[in-house]
C-alpha cells in the first residue's frame, strides 16, 4: 500500500517553496519504493537499491538475528537475571551446531565481518543445573568421548557470565577397570599445580560400578585426594557400589555441584577396588569434568598387584589450545543493530537519499536509521519516506538500522527495504 502524502498543487503565481518540493518528490520516489518492495522486477532502475531477502546478508549484525527472510531482534528475555552463559568468538561456524546437546543451544549475537560471537546457553534448570550442562557439552560431549569444543573450528576465545570461572581451564579424566577381584583395586591421584589461586575448584563426575554375584564393586570420585588404598578412601563426591550382579551408576554431571566446589585443593581422586568383603566384579569406570587452573600431574596406586586398568587425561588448553575462560563483555541485552552490504554503485558526488522499508516495531520500540557514503566511517542519521542529504560523500553506500527496546523480549523486525540515492 502507498504512503499517504499531501500534494502542494501550485497555481501560476504562487511561490514554490523548498519544502514543497521535497514533498511532491518524496511522495512520487515513495510510491516507486513500495512497488518494489511488492516484488515488483527493478532492474530498469538507475540510482536504486533494494534487498528483498534479509536471510543472510548483512556486513555486521548484533543482537539480531537472520530468520525467515528478515533482520529480527533477539528476545534477549531468555538471559535474563542471572542465567548463566558463555560467549563463543570463532572465525567459522563450522562446530556451532554440535553444541545442541544436553539442553543447550546457542544464538548467535555479533558479527562484524571477521569474528561470530554466538552465546551458548542451556534452556532447562536452576542457574547451577544449566552451569553444568554447559561444562558437559564443551568438555563431555555426551559420554566422554565428544567434547564438543574440539570440533569448533577457528575458537580464539571462551568468555563466561560466571565470574568464578575466569581464569579457568577444562580438564577431563577417566579411569576403567575390569575383573576386580577381592580385596583388589586401582586409585588414580592427581596432583594440582596451582594451589595458590584456583579457589572454587568445579567438578562433575559420573561412576558406574558392576558386582559379581555374588560381590560387589566400588567407582569413587574424590576431592582432595582421599588416601591409598585399602579403602575406604575419604572425601567423596560421588560414589557408584554395584552388587550382586548388578550395576550402580551416580552421573553427576548435569546436576548442581556447587557444594563440592574446593579452595586450592592440593589433589584428588579415582578410585575402583573392592573391599575385601567379598568378590569384586566385572567392570567399573569413574569420569571426571573439572574447572581449574594450572595442570595436573597423576600417579596410579595398585592395590594387591592389580593391573588390569586404563585411564586418560585431557588438558584442553594444553592438548588442544581451547582458551581459557575469560570474563563476558557482552552485556546480557543491548539495542539491536545490523549494517547493510555495501552499494559500491554510490559516487563521490552522491550526496541524497530517500528509503523505504518493511518492518514491525513495536510501540515501546524505537527504529533509527543511519545512512553512510562512506563505508561506514561516518554516518548520516536520516527519516524514511524523506528525502535526506548526506553529510559524508564517498565510494561505499550502507545503512546501519538500530532498534532500541524497553520490553527486551519484543521480536522487532526489519523484512526488506529499498533506497534511490542520487
Amino acid at each position: 500500500m502507498v504512503d499517504s502524502f499531501e500534494i502542494n498543487y501550485k497555481q501560476d503565481g504562487d511561490v514554490l517553496y523548498g519544502s514543497d518540493l521535497r514533498e511532491n518528490l518524496s511522495f512520487a520516489l515513495v510510491g516507486l519504493l513500495n512497488y518494489a518492495l511488492d516484488g515488483a522486477t527493478t532492474t530498469n532502475q538507475d540510482n536504486f537499491y533494494i534487498d528483498l531477502s534479509l536471510d543472510t546478508d548483512y556486513q555486521e549484525i548484533y543482537f539480531m538475528e537472520s530468520t525467515g527472510g528478515k533482520w529480527q531482534c533477539i528476545d534477549t528475555s531468555i538471559w535474563d537475571g542471572t542465567v548463566p552463559f558463555i560467549d563463543i568468538y570463532t572465525t567459522s561456524t563450522t562446530g556451532i551446531s554440535a553444541l545442541a546437546i544436553n539442553d543447550c543451544t546457542t544464538k548467535l549475537i555479533k558479527y562484524d565481518g571477521t569474528t561470530y560471537v554466538y552465546r551458548f546457553y542451556a534452556t532447562t534448570g536452576t542457574d547451577e543445573e544449566r552451569r553444568a550442562k554447559m561444562i558437559k557439552t564443551l568438555f563431555y560431549g555426551t559420554d566422554g568421548s565428544d567434547p564438543k569444543v574440539t570440533g569448533i573450528t577457528g575458537l580464539t576465545n571462551l568468555k563466561t557470565s560466571v565470574s568464578r570461572d575466569v581464569g579457568k581451564r577444562g580438564y577431563y579424566v577417566e579411569l576403567t577397570a575390569s575383573s576386580v577381584g577381592d580385596a583388589q583395586g586401582v586409585a588414580l591421584k592427581g596432583t594440582f599445580s596451582d594451589t595458590t589461586n584456583n579457589t572454587d575448584c568445579s567438578s562433575w563426575s559420573y561412576c558406574t560400578a558392576t558386582g559379581a554375584n555374588p560381590g560387589q564393586l566400588h567407582a569413587d570420585w574424590t576431592m582432595p585426594y582421599g588416601g591409598d588404598l585399602p579403602p575406604p578412601p575419604s572425601n567423596k563426591l560421588n560414589s557408584a557400589n554395584g552388587t550382586a550382579g548388578g550395576t550402580d551408576t551416580s552421573d553427576e554431571t548435569e546436576v548442581d555441584t556447587s557444594a563440592d566446589e574446593q579452595d586450592n585443593p592440593t589433589d584428588c581422586g579415582l578410585y575402583i577396588y573392592e573391599d575385601g568383603s567379598t568378590d569384586g566384579g566385572p567392570s567399573g569406570e569413574v569420569r571426571t569434568v573439572m574447572l581449574v587452573k594450572g595442570t595436573l600431574t597423576w600417579s596410579v596406586q595398585e592395590w594387591n598387584t592389580f593391573t588390569n586398568y586404563s585411564y586418560s587425561d585431557t588438558d584442553f588448553y594444553v592438548d588442544h589450545s581451547i582458551p581459557e575462560f575469560e570474563a563476558a563483555d557482552i552485556p546480557r541485552d543491548d539495542d539491536c543493530h545490523v549494517i547493510s552490504p555495501a552499494n559500491t554503485n554510490i559516487t563521490a558526488s552522491n550526496n541524497l537519499w530517500i528509503g523505504k522499508l518493511k518492518k514491525s516495531i513495536s510501540g515501546t520500540s524505537t527504529l533509527t536509521i543511519q545512512v553512510s557514503y562512506d563505508g561506514g566511517s561516518n554516518y548520516t542519521t536520516v527519516t524514511e519516506k524523506i528525502l535526506n542529504e548526506i553529510s559524508n560523500t564517498g565510494t561505499s553506500g550502507q545503512i546501519k538500522f538500530t532498534i532500541s527496546r524497553t520490553d527486551n523480549s519484543t521480536t522487532d523486525y526489519i523484512e526488506s527495504y529499498a533506497y534511490y540515492y542520487s
